[in-house]
């Protein structure tokens, strides 16, 4: 359901058309005030705007919402750029990264079919490698590999996604993993097995000899990282949406298809009736009722899956 929030305030339909004048606002007045948070990593972000402001509501402090919102902005960037996430994160990867038991399965079976795998991210190479290093520990056992860098074919690193997508000309610099420094030379080639830095689509493509079409991209955020490559490379998109699982989980469940192939039935003999020449209103109204019936049985289904699902987590 939508809601808006002011502070940790849950505004009432009557306040927020007042503010607004509607359910709906301009593109300009969208692109210059707001900021949509559209992956779970945005989740904390959302929460901490929410609290900020609650607080400074609570101790009656006479403050501006845009300055604010530049504020934590400006904090969270430099805690990004200034690695502190990334530190502790290597520090304690057990806390915030999670092993998939499937993950050696999933790599065996991609590099027994010889696809060609490729790591593209924004972040820098020492993150990667220490989340690396920890999430495929399992993995590089199973593969029976040296390491992990060996799975991918090309990883790129501080890519400056999604204008690596557009980004016309932009050249790839060789990372040299002996001593941990960019190599000065010119990229002519991507190596097999090689990491490097920045780059954009088009040097991609050359250097690799991949053609859009055989490209399958998988990503998190889908207006930033998903639209993109879609866009402009015409790769094949795959969403990760963790959100989901619970919606997906329930849509899979015996009950729930059962339920929905009984309404398309009821439809389909609604549709039979509409054009029949006769008019059988008692058997129309009969039947719009037990669709009603139907659509608030699935209602409750879905609702009901997701209420354990949140208490279970």
């Amino acid at each position: 359901s939508r809601a808006v929030y002011n502070g940790v305030d849950r505004q009432s339909l009557e306040a927020v058309l007042k503010q607004y004048g509607g359910l709906r606002v301009s593109e300009r007045y969208y692109q210059e005030n707001m900021r949509m948070l559209n992956d779970i990593f945005c989740i904390p972000e959302g929460c901490l705007y929410s609290n900020v402001i609650q607080e400074l509501k609570d101790l009656h402090f006479d403050f501006h919402y845009d300055y604010v919102s530049m504020d934590i902005r400006t904090a969270l960037d430099y805690l990004q750029d200034g690695g502190f996430i990334h530190r502790a994160i290597a520090k304690a990867p057990d806390e915030y990264l999670g092993k998939d038991p499937n993950l050696g399965k999933l790599f065996a079976k991609l590099l027994n079919s010889n696809i060609k795998l490729f790591l593209l991210t924004n972040v820098n190479y020492k993150l990667i490698r220490d989340s690396c290093e920890y999430l495929m520990e399992d993995v590089i056992k199973e593969l029976g590999v040296k390491d992990w860098h060996v799975i991918f074919n090309w990883i790129v690193v501080q890519a400056k996604k999604p204008s690596w997508f557009n980004v016309p000309n932009r050249p790839f610099r060789e990372f040299d993993l002996k001593t941990e420094q960019f190599v000065l030379s010119h990229v002519k080639e991507m190596k097999h097995n090689g990491l490097y830095f920045g780059g954009c689509l088009n040097e991609f493509h050359q250097m690799t000899g991949l053609r859009s079409h055989q490209v399958l991209y998988f990503g998190d955020n889908v207006t930033s990282y998903l639209t993109g490559p879609f866009k402009a490379g015409k790769w094949k998109t795959c969403a990760i949406v963790k959100q989901l699982e619970d919606e997906v989980e329930v849509n899979n469940s015996p009950e729930f298809m059962s339920t929905l192939l009984h309404i398309l039935d009821i439809e389909n003999l609604l549709h039979a009736a509409q054009v029949c020449t006769f008019s059988p209103f008692s058997f129309l109204f009969f039947f719009k009722k037990k669709k009603l019936f139907v659509h608030i049985y699935i209602t409750f289904i879905i609702d009901e899956q997701m209420h354990t699902n949140a208490t279970s987590i």
